[in-house]
């Protein structure tokens, strides 16, 4: 097992800040997007969301590779609060190796995003990694008035032109809960991350009950183009598809995320659900 194949696996939930969300397994495909919509795949609307965070809510996954137990994730939307005479939203990612696989491998991290609360706009984000002894930080300041993202890392400082419709690698998993999502018709994002920006198509196919350790929920698939994938591969500069399952209901869960990388397939699944008592 690689270097890139552990950095996968133990960072399943960080790869959504790549591209939101992408397919596990290919299949007849034509070129530029997924599978060719058939007479029965009708384009109809998901349950409509609630539209809004729920400061308090927070969820915790369990990540797996070949069947062992490697990893754990929590996403978790902080309280609301006041920033330049407006609501903003902090939403915090946090992973970790359990202490059996630290032993070979130790990583612990954490990702913040501040966005708007009603627009959903980023305003900053700050990631902070240990992979071992190695430590590796990005903090990207985002200016919609300029069309400007200020971005620093270890390497440097960056200035990137962005539109306005640009979302951060964090906050975009969570506009993806609070938006219309059409069975069958294409979801169309872009995502900054840093030094560069990702034009991301994503689909949303199948439905069926799945049922993890949180509870049993009718769910739906969702899935990129062949294009989005390649991005994903390329920021990583490593192999790797994904698909994710969400709750088809007004709260929009992701229940199962599933990576297939070189080796083997690893696996984030929801094993609790915590909410504010109000």
């Amino acid at each position: 097992m690689n270097r890139k194949s552990l950095i996968l696996i133990v960072f399943l939930v960080f790869m959504l800040s790549i591209n939101g969300c992408s397919s596990f397994k290919a299949r007849k495909r034509t070129r530029g997007g997924p599978a060719s919509i058939t007479k029965t795949e009708i384009v109809r609307t998901i349950v409509a969301p609630m539209g809004k965070l729920v400061p308090g809510e927070k969820l915790t996954y369990k990540v797996s590779w070949l069947g062992i137990h490697v990893g754990d994730a929590t996403l978790e939307v902080k309280k609301d609060q006041t920033q330049n005479n407006g609501k903003i939203c902090r939403v915090v990612l946090k992973a970790w190796t359990t202490s059996f696989f630290s032993f070979f491998y130790n990583v612990k991290g954490s990702i913040e995003s501040i966005v708007d609360a009603d627009t959903f706009k980023p305003l900053r984000y700050n990631s902070q990694t240990h992979i071992n002894k190695k430590f590796v930080f990005k903090k990207m300041d985002y200016d919609f008035k300029k069309q400007k993202v200020y971005a620093v890392d270890k390497k440097g400082e960056y200035v990137l032109d962005i539109t306005a419709d640009t979302l951060d690698p964090l906050g975009v998993f969570y506009y993806f809960r609070m938006n219309n999502v059409f069975l069958n018709k294409p979801v169309d994002i872009v995502v900054n991350a840093g030094k560069k920006n990702f034009p991301v198509r994503i689909y949303a196919r199948r439905e069926r009950f799945i049922k993890t350790p949180a509870g049993r929920f009718w769910a739906f698939q969702v899935e990129p183009t062949r294009e989005s994938e390649r991005q994903f591969d390329d920021s990583l500069n490593a192999e790797g598809s994904m698909r994710i399952w969400f709750s088809a209901d007004m709260r929009r869960v992701p229940l199962i995320i599933l990576l297939k990388v070189p080796i083997g397939t690893a696996q984030a699944t929801l094993i609790k659900i915590e909410l504010p008592d109000s």
